[in-house]
């Protein structure tokens, strides 16, 4: 409220002064240089160019600094200058200012605000220049004092306020449509302030709407929020790698044992008593062992096959005669192996 108090009674000393509606003052500069800083509320500025007011009228450009500093010798340029600069990636695509003689001039959506009101009286006036472009700042600057205070902002046009314009302008949005000027709070899209230019003194101001950092009574620049400290990322623990499982030692193939070749069963002896009998008895007797093939005659009891042999061999030598199929050494193992 007090604030508003001395908003009102500033502007009713310079509606005395002449400085209220399409009607002001005006203020020049020395040297040949203009230089300032562009800013935007929002996007990046980018080239400005200087239009002096010769006819035919020259114009330069520069490239703004990553700061929006800028700079141009005037040296045989003729004034007043008008400034303008554009916005990329923004809503303001363009911002216009005036500097009515060499020094410092800035350029943002207050400068620009005042050059399209001084524009709308001139043509309301016929071309008259009824109205000055540091007449229509101070008006600015005395219907939004509010704001201006709350940010600690100084002149729009003159000094940036190292940072405090450029926060007042991010958290604000100044438009100019026709005759209206309009402020609005660029995080609600409430309506701070509108007006007319020719009568800003009356325009319209919503203290509710203005930026929360200004909400409760507070008349100075926000505080910046401190960038916080990353957290490093902690390393992850390496993962061990897994203790292979030992290889079973091979179990060793039993060797088979050897199948013993089968004992080939005996050839039978294809000679009987029968035989023996027929063969060796028919001069004499015959006894092998307690076998008697016809008592009396020849005995022997316990000789071998060799013994036999040689037996069986002599009967044959004295005409004696095999069965078919059979041999001597069949008879000597016959002879040599019954009971």
């Amino acid at each position: 409220m007090k604030q508003r108090m001395v908003s009102t009674v500033l502007a009713a000393l310079m509606a005395g002064a002449g400085l209220v509606g399409c009607g002001g003052g005006s203020r020049g500069g020395n040297g040949s240089t203009v230089s300032g800083v562009a800013l935007a509320g929002s996007g990046q500025t980018g080239a400005v160019s200087l239009t002096d007011s010769s006819t035919p009228a020259n114009t330069m450009t520069t490239p703004s600094g990553s700061d929006g500093s800028y700079s141009f010798d005037v040296s045989g340029f003729t004034p007043p200058f008008t400034l303008q600069v554009e916005v990329a990636n923004s809503d303001e695509n363009s911002l216009l200012s005036e500097a009515e003689g060499a020094g410092k001039t800035d350029v943002n959506p207050i400068t620009n605000a005042a050059v399209s009101g001084k524009r709308f009286c001139d043509a309301e006036n016929g071309g008259r220049g009824s109205q000055t472009f540091r007449g229509l700042i101070s008006q600015l600057r005395t219907a939004l004092a509010p704001l201006f205070d709350c940010y600690a902002a100084g002149d729009p046009a003159t000094d940036d306020g190292h940072g405090a314009l450029k926060a007042l302008l991010a958290a604000v949005k100044v438009q100019v449509q026709g005759k209206t000027v309009t402020v609005t709070n660029r995080e609600t899209g409430a309506v701070i302030f509108t007006g007319a230019v020719d009568a800003l003194s009356s325009g319209t101001f919503q203290a509710g709407a203005l930026p929360s950092q200004c909400q409760a009574g507070g008349s100075t620049a926000p505080t910046p929020v401190p960038t916080p400290v990353p957290v490093p990322t902690p390393t992850p623990a390496p993962t061990p790698a897994p203790t292979p499982a030992p290889t079973p030692a091979p179990v060793p193939t039993p060797t088979p044992a050897p199948t013993p070749a089968p004992t080939p069963a005996p050839t039978p002896n294809p000679v009987t008593s029968a035989n023996i009998v027929a063969s060796c008895t028919s001069c004499h007797g015959l006894t092998s062992n307690t076998t008697v093939f016809l008592s009396g005659g020849y005995s022997k009891t316990g000789a071998s096959s060799a013994t036999w042999l040689s037996s069986v061999n002599s009967m044959l030598g004295l005409g004696a005669t095999l069965a078919p199929g059979t041999t001597a050494q069949n008879y000597a193992d016959y002879l040599a192996n019954v009971p």
